[in-house]
C-alpha cells in the first residue's frame, strides 16, 4: 500500500467504519490463513489481495523461558502466557486483569506497566502467569464485551488448577488489577499462597459506585444542589438494581428523571 490509499474492507468486514473494527478482524485470524484486503488508490482503482497472517514473535522475559499455554472451558480455549526463571523459580504470580480487554502479550509494548512488573519479578526469580480472557488477545470465544463475571471467575480457576498441577501449588500469589482485585479472593484455593491487589475497590460496591460517581460529579463543576439530585436519583437507581434484583429497564421506567445520568443510560437493560 501506499500513503493515499483507502483500506475499505478486510475480511468479513465489507466497509471498514473504523481502526477498531480493523484490529478486531485482524485479531480474530488465526495466523497463516489468509484474510482479504481491499483497497482504492485515487479515484478509480481497485486492489484486492488476500495475504496469509504472519505468526507475531514470542514475548521475551529477563532470565525466563517463556511457554504458551491455554486453558479450556465450555469448549473455549483461553490463552495462558506463563514465564518461568531458568534458575528456578520462588514462586508464581498470577495477574488477574482489570476490566479490560487487551492483549497481555507484551512482545511489541515492552513500555506496558505491567510488563515493567513482570520483568520486575522475573528478576527478583518468581515465575509469572497471565491469563488473557475470553475474546481477547489469542484467546478463543465471542467479543470480550460478552464476557460475565462468572465465566471470568471460572477461568481463573482453572488457570490456578493448572499451574498447581505444574509444581506451583501452595506457591502461587495472585496480583489483581482493578476489577482483578476483586475477583482474587473469590479464587483463592488451598493452591493460592496470598493476594495482592491494586486500583481496586476496598468498599462495598455500592458504596464504592456512589463515591466514585460524586467525585465525577464533583470534578465537572456542578452546584452542589445539582449534584445532590443527582445522587438521590443514583441512590434510588443502584438500590433497585444491586439489592432489589431489579432490571435497568424496570428502574429507568420507574423512576423520573433518572436517565439523565449518563452512567444510567449507559447500563444494560437485560
Amino acid at each position: 500500500m501506499r500513503v493515499g490509499d483507502r483500506l475499505t474492507s478486510v475480511g468479513k468486514v465489507d466497509l471498514l467504519s473504523s481502526f477498531g473494527e480493523l484490529r478486531s478482524e485482524l485479531a480474530q485470524t488465526p495466523a497463516g490463513q489468509r484474510i482479504g484486503l481491499r483497497w482504492y488508490r485515487g479515484a478509480n482503482r481497485v486492489y484486492r489481495v488476500s495475504p496469509p497472517l504472519a505468526t507475531l514473535p514470542m514475548e521475551s522475559v529477563p532470565d525466563s523461558l517463556v511457554r504458551y499455554d491455554s486453558i479450556e472451558l465450555d469448549g473455549i480455549g483461553q490463552r495462558l502466557i506463563v514465564s518461568e526463571p531458568v534458575a528456578g523459580a520462588k514462586a508464581l504470580v498470577l495477574f488477574l486483569q482489570g476490566i479490560g480487554c487487551e492483549s497481555l502479550d507484551y512482545w511489541f509494548d515492552t513500555d506496558a506497566t505491567i510488563k515493567s512488573l513482570i520483568d520486575g519479578w522475573a528478576r527478583a526469580g518468581y515465575a509469572t502467569a497471565r491469563l488473557e480472557k475470553r475474546g481477547g488477545g489469542d484467546s478463543e470465544g465471542p467479543g470480550c464485551d460478552a464476557l460475565n463475571f462468572t465465566d471470568e471467575r471460572r477461568g481463573y480457576l482453572a488457570a490456578i488448577s493448572r499451574l498447581a498441577d505444574q509444581g506451583f501449588r501452595g506457591r502461587i500469589f495472585l496480583f489483581g488489577h482493578g476489577l482483578g482485585g476483586i475477583i482474587a479472593p473469590l479464587v483463592s484455593t488451598d493452591a493460592v499462597a496470598g493476594i495482592m491487589v491494586y486500583g481496586t475497590a476496598s468498599v462495598p460496591w455500592y458504596d464504592h459506585v456512589m463515591s466514585r460517581f460524586q467525585r465525577e460529579d464533583q470534578l465537572a463543576g456542578m452546584a452542589d444542589d445539582l449534584r445532590s439530585e443527582r445522587q438521590r436519583l443514583r441512590s434510588e437507581f443502584q438500590q433497585g438494581l444491586l439489592f432489589e434484583g431489579e432490571t435497568p429497564a424496570v428502574l429507568k421506567a420507574r423512576i423520573p428523571g433518572v436517565t439523565a445520568l449518563e452512567d444510567v443510560r449507559l447500563a444494560d437493560d437485560t
